[in-house]
């Protein structure tokens, strides 16, 4: 029983759960739940919701009146063992008997990964973090899984239990995790010196217009489209200099150095073309005085940039296939060019700053001699586009690590792989700093380790046997006497976690959950002014919005402001009210610059001789904001719903950050009611176009059928288009009954906004 809903709450184990009116011992409601047991909390914090559970269904009431919330269905394949709020009431957890454990946004009812959870036997609990970021459940199968409430993907290794998991619960920062076992015993894991410091991908710049130094005492402001950057003092908010290029070179790319002392600035000519250099100037990062004494250019302009650890090098990674090497005194080039067969995205010195290693988007990595450019290994092919990469300490192995956060260990002397690629959660942990370290503890205490981790140990016959509680707790102390660092969690590594964790919900568009970990880590360390400024500048990087899921689980800033469709609008107009993921008045860059579409009003529209029902936009993913870091979309949209036959369909598309010429960007794969399919590719300029166009660039091939304008184009002097393409039905007699977006995962990013079929 409970109290709850201004009453009492009871359920039995016969399969029932009734409220009733304390004053007068009234019974108000009674209904099946077949749930008995009081693991997860089954109100609100405000009282206003309570959960029930039929079979493999959830109900959601409303206790003002006791009746049902209106919600999609939320439900397991099985059974149903608990469910339960999480997050001050925002997700609503359930753990199945089908060994299945899933969360639902409570609003919307919306998955909030679309694969649930899957154990080898029946689920007990399961549980969302304070800041619904991260997911873990546990059962019968004696672990505790972690993933991203997310994607659904691993979030950290599995938490091993002697006998099932009974229950698990955050602490309120969400940095501390407390499980339940059957075994008897409770235990605690904190977070912050686990050693699972979150993925440990490279760090692109140019985020939001302001760059923090490596030290925090200083930081860079610069504007859109400006050929300048300033440089201030943290705290005082002092005017340090002003790093300026020429009139004519616009600000392209940004960047300290690992000990802060150096600043990279790259400037594009206006209306630049590939023949065209990009200057490239080195600034000292205390003072803002120019360095180089020789001029610093490559064509196109870089993509990332990466110095040396003693600061004497500087590693440029281009879009013009090549990666160079400088010297950051002088500005000389040093060897000859790397090349690749693509863009060059990424890379980075080794120790000692003899070698470099680069990755392109040709998924190829590859190391090289720093001082003559001559490469060291053959390329080394992956699955995946390569985003990270380090040596072991001897400099013998290679370890990288792909965009499908998958590792592998490569041996330079052959250029041989050492392991298949496995993903980065199985190999134990996803930080590659200080890959394949030599540990200097006994064997016997790394064995004990091993099996207080593994909470069992492998006896004389081979077999895994289960440790008692009193061994375990044993060995625990014993070895938290012994190296009493690594089990105890001081006050910079609370703030540094809390920090990681406020930076990647940034990196997700979600707001609540940053200014959370921002104020936490302020409550820590309140002496700290800069957390302070972090917090205080948040609204302005990432104002409020609602951040949920699409259809694949995957995090978007969901749409508030998606008008209703137009009763008059005819079946052939197809609604896409389901898939859009950004309203006609969200920016498709930094939220607040106004990039966006509000020049198009919703509503029915003829454009281009075809009718169409504009009301948002479909936007789907590309390596163009993957490589920025502002803006999470989906890879595909699946299961747009047509249901009916026709000749042609037509396409209210358009892209931002285009592709080359007639490269494929996107593809429509057209599902007929036999269960066949036709794919529809989406080339660059023949079907769709840049969304943004100036006077100056030679006119698309695809039909321009909208221009209007935005405050950011206009600071441009550009213009914002839509292009209507038009493609014949590959199956005009067989019933179409939906289609797929899916993007090619390139530099663009394509966009749907209508479509109608004919």
């Amino acid at each position: 029983a409970a109290l709850g809903g201004g009453g009492l709450v009871t359920w039995t184990m016969s399969g029932r759960v009734h409220h009733w009116e304390l004053s007068t011992g009234r019974m108000l409601m009674s209904t099946s739940d077949d749930n008995h047991w009081y693991e997860g909390k089954r109100f609100t914090p405000d009282g206003s919701r309570f959960l029930s559970t039929h079979g493999g269904e959830v109900t959601v009431w409303d206790t003002a009146t006791w009746q049902k919330v209106p919600l999609p269905k939320l439900e397991l394949t099985g059974e149903i063992n608990l469910a339960a709020w999480g997050a001050e009431g925002r997700v609503i957890t359930a753990a199945g008997n089908d060994g299945t454990a899933l969360a639902w946004d409570a609003q919307t009812g919306r998955k909030l990964f679309e694969h649930p959870v899957l154990h080898a036997a029946s689920v007990l609990t399961a549980q969302v973090s304070p800041d619904a970021r991260h997911f873990v459940s546990g059962g019968q199968e004696t672990v505790a899984k972690f993933v991203s409430a997310r994607t659904g993907e691993w979030d950290a290794p599995p938490l091993k239990f002697i006998l099932h998991v009974k229950g698990l619960v955050y602490n309120p920062d969400g940095r501390r995790l407390l499980g339940r076992s059957c075994d008897q015993a409770a235990r605690v894991w904190d977070q912050a010196i686990s050693g699972f410091k979150g993925l440990a991908r490279p760090i692109y710049e140019n985020e939001n217009g302001r760059m923090v130094s490596p030290d925090e005492r200083r930081h860079l402001e610069f504007g859109p489209g400006a050929n300048e950057a300033r440089l201030f003092e943290n705290g005082s908010g002092k005017q340090i200099a002003l790093l300026q290029h020429r009139p004519d070179q616009e600000l392209t790319y940004l960047s300290f150095s690992r000990d802060g002392k150096s600043i990279l600035t790259a400037g594009q000519p206006e209306n630049a073309q590939s023949s065209m250099p990009n200057e490239m100037i080195l600034w000292d990062g205390q003072t803002g005085r120019r360095l180089e004494t020789e001029p610093m250019e490559q064509s196109f302009y870089p993509l990332y940039a990466a110095f040396s650890q003693d600061n004497r090098r500087l590693l440029t990674c281009g879009f013009d296939y090549t990666a160079l090497v400088w010297d950051t005194k002088t500005g000389r080039r040093i060897g000859n060019p790397m090349p690749h067969r693509q863009k060059v995205t990424w890379g980075a010195f080794s120790k000692d700053g003899r070698n470099v290693v680069t990755a392109s988007a040709d998924k190829i990595a590859r190391v090289w001699e720093a001082e003559t450019g001559r490469p060291l290994t053959p390329p080394l092919l992956h699955r995946a586009q390569v985003v990270g990469a380090e040596w072991s300490a001897d400099g013998r192995l290679l370890r990288t690590l792909t965009g499908k956060d998958q590792v592998q260990v490569w041996d330079l002397a052959t250029g041989d792989p050492l392991t298949p690629p496995v993903a980065a959660a199985d190999e134990g942990a996803r930080s590659i700093e200080g890959a394949l370290p030599h540990d200097q503890r006994p064997v016997e205490d790394l064995l004990r380790l091993a099996h207080m981790f593994a909470v069992g140990r492998v006896d004389q016959s081979g077999n895994l046997v289960p440790m008692r509680v009193e061994e375990l707790n044993d060995t625990w102390h014993d070895l938290r006497q012994r190296y009493p660092e690594q089990f105890t969690v001081n006050r910079p590594e609370a703030v540094a976690w809390h920090m990681n964790e406020a930076r990647a919900a940034e990196g997700e568009e979600d707001r609540s959950a940053a200014h959370r970990h921002y104020r936490e880590a302020s409550r820590i360390d309140p002496a700290n002014a800069f957390l302070g400024e972090e917090m205080a500048a948040l609204g302005e990087r990432l104002p409020e919005r609602t951040a949920r899921v699409n259809l694949k689980g995957e995090l978007y800033s969901h749409p508030t402001r998606i008008p209703r469709r137009d009763a008059s609008a005819s079946p052939s107009l197809i609604d896409l009210s389901a898939h859009f993921n950004r309203s006609l008045k969200d920016s498709f860059s930094t939220p607040g610059d106004g990039n966006d579409l509000s020049d198009l009003p919703p509503g029915l529209h003829r454009l281009g001789g075809v009718d169409f029902d504009i009301r948002g936009v479909v936007h789907l993913g590309g390596m163009g904001v993957i490589r920025d870091g502002k803006c999470v979309y989906p890879e595909a949209i699946a299961g747009i719903a047509v249901q009916r036959t026709c000749r042609k369909l037509h396409f209210l598309q358009g892209s931002s950050w285009s592709n080359q010429n007639h490269t494929e960007v996107a593809r429509y794969i057209v599902h007929y009611q036999d269960g066949q399919q036709r794919i529809l590719p989406v080339v660059q300029r023949r079907d769709i176009g840049d969304w943004w166009t100036v006077a100056s660039w030679p006119p698309e091939e695809a039909k321009l059928v909208w221009k209007g304008r935005n405050r950011l184009a206009d600071s441009f002097n550009s213009h914002v288009c839509l292009f209507l393409s038009t493609r014949d039905n590959p199956r005009p007699e067989v019933p179409i009954t939906s289609i797929d977006f899916l993007s090619a995962m390139d530099r663009a990013c394509p966009f749907l906004v209508a479509l109608t079929v004919q």
